[in-house]
Formats: structure tokens, C-alpha cells, sequence
């Protein structure tokens, strides 16, 4: 720590820069580049220049009552229409009653999605189609028990040893939807821990908040991450400042489909 310190007090901003580089992967000593799509972009959706500083995820906490249909949740519900506003083409794999998203899915029949699938299958329905996302929503059952009670009447794999296939079951289901995301998509995810998309799949944490329910209740815990761009899509710091290279830009049309990227 003592290497950002000014005059005695921490330099904030030498700090946060020190640690993008570190999460993006430093290369070839290039000093100058740093990440800050994040910070950009978190201005765009906010509306406000005053958003939080370079690099720091925003993290909130707030109250409501519980629901099991977690969008109807007000605070919520305003999180993900916040994006879907913000997006093209957006996808949800578990999306029960809400069909917010352009492609929506749930496993139960009885529900108001547009498909009703395995959520790998949808998913991957969509990646032979050629559908590239900008939003990805992911709510899916929160526990090995909650995947039991809401589909085991469908899903007879769910009613064997349900920790291992809640766990193999999830991790399927982050790797097919990470593939229809562009550079730069967002997914929401929603559950009792934290562990979202994670670096390991290319994404960092924007924002997030959670929502405590009050009693013996578990938290919601409500993240947006950000697809990291690849090597060429990184800025330089000047472009930090609104100036955007055309080697990140990526046009898609109405239907999701990447239409035209510009060579490196």
C-alpha cells in the first residue's frame, strides 16, 4: 500500500489502475493500458458522471419482503428492467411468468416462457441459430433443494443425487450461456452466494446489492457483470475518457446475429 501514498494519504486512483491491470492481465509491460469499459458504461446506464471510481464494483444493501418470484421483487425488478432497457437482444433461461427478455425459457410447461426446455438445451438452441447476446439474465433455482421442489415432477435426474447435479447442472449452464454473450454483454445473476460468472469465463463485477429478507430468510444477492473485451479490445488511458478504438466496435442487428466486426 505504501507504493500509493501521497503526502502521507493513499492514492486512490494509482491503486485502482494498479489493480485493473492485475485483473486484466498485464501484457508486454504496456504500462498505459488499462480497463475501463466498466467505469464507462456504468456512467451510460447511471446517467450520472459521479458513479462510482475507476474500477470499484458498486455494492448496496437494501430490504424487502421475500417472494418466490424473485423479479417481483421491486428492487429487483427495477435492476433488470435497468438493463433490458440498455440492451438489443437479451436472453433468459429461467424466466418463469416474466418474458421481459427477447428469448425466454423455463423448464415448467405451466409457465409463461416462450420455450420450455432444459436450460442447456435452450441455450445452445440459440448458439446453432447464431443468436448473440448483449444480456444475459440468470435466476435459477437457488439450491440442490429448490431445484428438487420446482421441477422434480419434470426433471426425473433431478430427484437422484441432486448436490452433484445441481453443481455439474450450474456450471453447464454458465459455460453455454457465456458462449452466446459478446464482448462486452452483461448477465445478472441472482442466488445466496456471489460467485457469478467469475473471471475464470472472461466477466467482472460491475455492480451489485443485496437483499435481505428479514427472519431466518437467506439474502438475495443481485450482480451485474461485464464480458471483459478480448487483448485488442482493451483501451488506452486516454480513451478512458470517451474516446472509443474501432477495433471494439461490434454491430449487431435485431436478431442478435454479429453482422460485421471490425478486423485487428
Amino acid at each position: 500500500m505504501s507504493n500509493y501514498k501521497k503526502c502521507g494519504a493513499v492514492d486512490t486512483q494509482a491503486l485502482q489502475i494498479s489493480i485493473l491491470r492485475r485483473a486484466v492481465g498485464q501484457r508486454n509491460g504496456d504500462s498505459r493500458r488499462v480497463f475501463c469499459y466498466a467505469q464507462r458504461r456504468r456512467s451510460a446506464v447511471s446517467g450520472s458522471e459521479s458513479a462510482a471510481p475507476l474500477g470499484w464494483p458498486v455494492f448496496s444493501r437494501h430490504w424487502a419482503m421475500p417472494n418466490g418470484d424473485t423479479f417481483s421483487i421491486p428492487i429487483i425488478g427495477n435492476f433488470v428492467k435497468r438493463y433490458i432497457q440498455q440492451s438489443e437482444v437479451s436472453v433468459d433461461p429461467f424466466a418463469r411468468n416474466k418474458r421481459w427478455a427477447t428469448h425466454t425459457n423455463d423448464l415448467n410447461p405451466e409457465t409463461e416462457a416462450e420455450n420450455h426446455m432444459d436450460a442447456l438445451d435452450f441455450l445452445n438452441m440459440l448458439a446453432d441459430h447464431g443468436v448473440s447476446a448483449d444480456l444475459v439474465i440468470f435466476d435459477p433455482p437457488y439450491s440442490p433443494n429448490q431445484l428438487v421442489e420446482q421441477y422434480k415432477s419434470i426433471d426425473k435426474q433431478a430427484r437422484g443425487n441432486h448436490y452433484t447435479y445441481h453443481s455439474r447442472k450450474v456450471k453447464q449452464w454458465k459455460d453455454a450461456a457465456a458462449r452466446i454473450m459478446l464482448p462486452g454483454a452483461v448477465v445478472l445473476t441472482f442466488g445466496w452466494n456471489s460467485n457469478g460468472f467469475g473471471k475464470v469465463r472472461g466477466f467482472a463485477i460491475e455492480e451489485g446489492f443485496i437483499v435481505a429478507h428479514g427472519g431466518a430468510h437467506n439474502d438475495t444477492i443481485c450482480m451485474a457483470e461485464r464480458r471483459l473485451p478480448e487483448e485488442a479490445d482493451l483501451f488506452t488511458a486516454n480513451n478512458c475518457l470517451g474516446e472509443v478504438s474501432p477495433k471494439s466496435a461490434i454491430k449487431t442487428g435485431k436478431t442478435g446475429n454479429k453482422e460485421e466486426e471490425w478486423k485487428k
